[in-house]
């Protein structure tokens, strides 16, 4: 399979010392939660959060660390990053949110044998494409066992940067409790000298010409950094603070550094900002000034948005959960989570890392993708259309769009209800957990059906409709019902990071595993 585990070739823009990354994580929520700006009520807009599964709208790092799981594939950083969701405006003016696309296919080469379990992170969710094997030669239609596209949640790209300055400061992990948010929400302009400014920024990725599908990975099956994306000397494809005035044929990065130097006292400020600083030479690197003298680990992260699966029609087609259509107001916030000592040993002993989280020992000790991907949402989510299964007419929460003249009197919105991210089951259903099928038939096979909103209540309404006791969903959207497994399989219940194969109607399990034949059971008790 296809490792998360990249470095990007634009980390040398960016990245000149030890550092390692978090590559393509998966956001834990998409919702109108902000626990920095909003604590303990509805956010203002709605956000792509990723990492700790016991984010809330209440930061309690004590609470934080011990959530269940995160989408990091570092287990013990239970931190929560996130950033405003990207829209699409459609002529009409309907909003769709923006998000990366997945495609899995399991193919044979020419000679009939199974070549790969093909994984690419690229967006392809609609229009033709071609298929190859491991090999780079083109396959036949016929060839594909499985060709399936799922649209994903934006995902992240996180980077932590030990840059010690001309002085040489000695590095320290985030304090326990810090929280921070680079960017302002509000910004509309740009200021050329203002390092908070250009702390923000674009990348527009590929080719005027997209390349083949199998041009864009290297011997490895690791992605290609960038794929195309040598654009030198053109001023339209320049890494900018705001907005291109074009499509990107292979998607977008929106760009948020955090300010590195700590006053070494406070872990907020009521503008979440003024306990931070940018270093004095650069907001990238350099060394902290007197009033914030504590140099902390550098953060930076990439969000990266499929912009090219819709059509580009000027100012005003790309817009921020804000209401933002310049891409000035985009941010960035940051919940400390991590395990400090790990954190210290890592800034401390990888000198060699160079993007590659396995050339750290001490997070490669604790590295563990599975968890990542099996990893839910614990808690509550704002019961709200955000527009994940069909376009909506207005942003959530009152935020007009910027430059349409629009204007809303928000005084006839209610709040919306938080309600929990998971999906109840029905009364007298129980979940047990995931099992393998064996090798002779599906597990349950008495009755089945398919849906694409399936989720695990909709799987044990049906099956005890029609009076079995054992429910199983597999391959995302499909459900199976039976009073006992057959067929080689068993009631040995596998680990919970082995049951990652989420429910396409859930959508705070926006991410999609390798397909497995693995069923998630739930079970019925009689009274």
């Amino acid at each position: 399979m296809f490792s998360k585990l990249v470095s990007l070739a634009a980390l040398a823009a960016v990245a000149n010392a030890e550092h390692w990354i978090f590559g393509g994580t998966a956001p834990i929520a998409q919702t109108r939660l902000d626990s920095i700006v909003n604590p303990g009520t509805i956010g203002s807009h709605v956000h792509a959060i990723a990492g700790a599964s016991g984010f809330s709208n209440v930061y309690d790092p004590d609470a934080l660390v011990k959530s269940n799981c995160t989408t990091i594939p570092v287990q013990p950083d239970k931190s929560n990053y996130w950033a405003p969701q990207l829209y699409h405006q459609a002529q009409n003016g309907s909003l769709t949110p923006i998000r990366e696309c997945l495609a899995i296919f399991l193919v044979y080469s020419f000679q009939g044998r199974l070549s790969d379990l093909a994984r690419s992170k690229w967006p392809i969710c609609h229009g033709e494409f071609r298929v190859h094997d491991i090999n780079g030669y083109a396959l036949q239609d016929e060839t594909v066992l499985t060709d399936r596209r799922f649209p994903t949640a934006t995902s992240f790209n996180i980077y932590y940067l030990v840059r010690n300055g001309a002085k040489n400061a000695k590095i320290h992990a985030f304090p326990k409790g810090l929280r921070m948010v680079a960017g302002d929400t509000n910004r509309r302009t740009y200021n050329a000298s203002s390092f908070a400014d250009q702390a923000v920024s674009y990348v527009c990725l590929g080719s005027p010409t997209p390349l083949p599908l199998i041009s864009r990975f290297n011997a490895d099956h690791t992605p290609r950094a960038d794929y195309n994306n040598d654009h030198t000397g053109d001023p339209n494809w320049a890494e900018r603070p705001n907005f291109f005035q074009q499509n990107c044929p292979d998607g977008m990065r929106a760009q948020v550094f955090f300010p590195a130097c700590w006053d070494g006292v406070n872990l907020d400020s009521p503008d979440h900002k003024s306990h931070m600083s940018y270093p004095v030479d650069a907001y990238n690197t350099g060394d902290c000034p007197d009033s914030h003298p504590v140099h902390l680990v550098s953060l930076f992260y990439e969000m990266l948005v499929s912009v090219d699966q819709f059509e580009y029609h000027g100012e005003g087609t790309w817009v921020l959960a804000n209401g933002d259509t310049t891409g000035y107001g985009h941010h960035g916030d940051f919940q400390n989570g991590w395990d400090i000592d790990l954190l210290q040993e890592a800034i401390d002993t990888c000198t060699n890392a160079n993007g590659n989280v396995m050339d750290c020992p001490p997070l490669a000790a604790v590295f563990d993708q599975a968890a990542a991907d099996a990893c839910v949402l614990e808690g509550s989510i704002v019961n709200e259309d955000i527009g994940l299964k069909a376009p909506i007419t207005r942003l959530p929460g009152c935020n007009p769009i910027y430059g349409s003249g629009q204007t809303e009197d928000c005084t006839d919105l209610a709040t919306p209800e938080l309600i929990p991210a998971q999906n109840p089951l029905p009364t007298g259903w129980t979940e047990l957990g995931c099992i393998a099928e064996g090798t002779n038939g599906r597990a349950l096979p008495a009755l089945s059906m398919k849906d694409p909103g399936m989720t695990r209540a909709m799987c044990a309404s049906y099956c005890g409709s029609h009076g079995y006791k054992l429910a199983g969903v597999e391959f995302s959207d499909e459900c199976y019902c039976d009073n006992e497994v057959k067929n080689g399989a068993s009631m040995n219940f596998l680990t919970w990071s082995q049951c990652n194969n989420h429910c396409a109607g859930n959508s705070m399990c926006p991410h999609l595993a390798e397909r497995h034949h693995i069923v998630h059971l739930l079970t019925f008790s009689f009274f």
